[in-house]
């Protein structure tokens, strides 16, 4: 995923983009951010429509929310899990 959207959300914004399949499968997680085609009008259409989406502290709250869970140290541990594991199944292995 961009690393613009996350500073987006971690600024409370909302955010539109275009469709592909990282965004897709990101937003099929979490629903903060708006896709749409890769067309000038259909983009324009969605900023549009995300400049009228709620502008509450729930909304901010939870696009934060989100955006801490794409922090560097989270991610990095979740790799270290994951190498980790593989290391260990490795060593059952061998």
């Amino acid at each position: 995923m961009p690393v613009k959207i996350n500073e987006y959300l971690a600024a409370g914004k909302a955010v539109v983009s275009t469709d592909f399949p990282t965004i897709r499968e990101f937003n099929a997680q979490h629903n903060v951010l708006s896709a749409t085609e890769n067309s000038s009008d259909k983009f324009l259409k969605a900023i549009e429509d995300a400049l009228r989406l709620p502008k509450d502290s729930e909304t901010i709250r939870r696009r934060r929310e989100v955006a801490a869970l794409c922090d560097w140290n989270i991610q990095l541990e979740a790799m270290s899990r994951v190498i980790q594991n593989k290391l260990d199944h490795n060593k059952g292995e061998g």
